[in-house]
């Protein structure tokens, strides 16, 4: 019993992934070349750019085009993210859909979206409806 838990142990080791990280940082404001190149010295590898705002009843971010821009040209790696407004008169799907085609009139190409659920007040109370609607984005991402 002990060789074999040794010997599984051992597999184990030696076939373990060895993990990384690296430092990112998520905005949502307009930041110029410089200030990307700054962030890549301090040691940060990507940057987390806002592309929908949920100001209002919801929008693409315009800051998103120039920020992947940016930061491309100052050497990070870029990943896109939505804020959604769970608020809005637009439905989960219409959100995505503003989203996707805002990232297609820039220019920007990508193959995944983050969407960021951080802030409580920003969600009604009713998790169904909640789980809906983030199901929606879901579903329209899916197409």
């Amino acid at each position: 019993m002990r060789s074999v838990l040794l010997l599984t142990s051992f597999l184990v080791a030696c076939y373990a992934r060895k993990t990384s990280w690296s430092y990112a940082i998520d905005l949502d404001k307009a930041i110029s070349t410089d200030k990307f190149r700054c962030m890549k010295e301090q040691g940060h590898s990507a940057v987390f750019i806002r592309a929908y705002d949920p100001s209002g009843q919801g929008q693409f971010d315009s800051h998103a085009r120039d920020n992947f821009l940016n930061a491309k040209q100052a050497g990070l790696t870029t990943e896109m993210f939505m804020t959604p407004n769970p608020r809005s008169t637009k439905s989960g799907k219409d959100q995505f859909m503003d989203l996707y085609r805002g990232l297609q009139t820039s220019g920007i190409d990508v193959n995944r979206i983050f969407v960021q659920v951080t802030s409580p007040r920003m969600w009604p109370d009713n998790a169904k409806k909640n789980q809906a609607f983030l199901k929606d984005i879901i579903k329209a991402a899916n197409v």
